[in-house]
């Protein structure tokens, strides 16, 4: 039964083993290419790095890994609940090709548990991030686990008339931004020194 059916999330659960819950992932990229008719090389490649991961899945739980930026309206994200898989995705795709048992479209965001944060200064493997939910005024210092990368590579949002912001979904203490197939980490800065420097910094920039 679809409550509200202005909004297009869509929530729904894979079950069966694990190969077969993994066929129906593959089968989810399949209709959104398909759909897509002549993708570009970029585009592509895209389908194809996300196909690689969705292969490579070796538990239910790596599952929480992987992220679809590129559904449309919203972002597709899966989450282990026993034995099965459930999928917070959008109903702009038609998933013919896909074996899936309905579920309560309001979950959505039950399931996704992201976040928009606004940036409030940023460096080249370090931000500064602030709930946008105002009563809650945590700042987090954080950098790009992997110290080969820097910011450029995360989705940040800067057409808003506001601050720029970023999406990011916490697994586990880390946080997460997906950017198109791939999710990159990032931690809270631990060494002493480079926080205090960094605090300074971003002091300034907000006075």
């Amino acid at each position: 039964m679809i409550l509200n059916p202005n909004c297009s999330e869509q929530v729904f659960r894979l079950s069966g083993d694990l190969e077969y819950i993994k066929k129906q992932v593959l089968n989810m990229i399949d209709c959104i290419e398909n759909e897509d008719r002549k993708p570009t090389a970029h585009w592509k490649k895209i389908y194809d790095d996300a196909r690689k991961k969705v292969k490579n899945v070796k538990t239910l739980g790596d599952f929480q890994k992987i992220g679809f930026t590129f559904t449309c309206n919203y972002e597709t994200f899966f989450v282990p609940e026993n034995d099965t898989l459930v999928v917070a995705t959008c109903n702009n795709h038609i998933w013919d090709s896909v074996d899936y048992e309905p579920m309560n479209q309001e979950s959505y965001y039950e399931y996704v548990k992201y976040n928009y944060y606004d940036i409030i200064a940023e460096g080249k493997t370090w931000i500064a991030i602030q709930n946008k939910d105002k009563s809650k005024s945590n700042t987090y210092l954080l950098e790009i686990a992997d110290k080969n990368k820097s910011i450029k590579r995360l989705q940040i949002s800067r057409y808003s008339k506001g601050n720029p912001n970023i999406q990011l979904k916490e697994i586990n203490g880390i946080f997460y931004n997906f950017k198109d197939s791939d999710r990159i980490p990032l931690v809270s800065i631990r060494n002493k020194k480079k926080r205090e420097r960094i605090a300074e910094k971003v002091l300034a920039e907000v006075i």
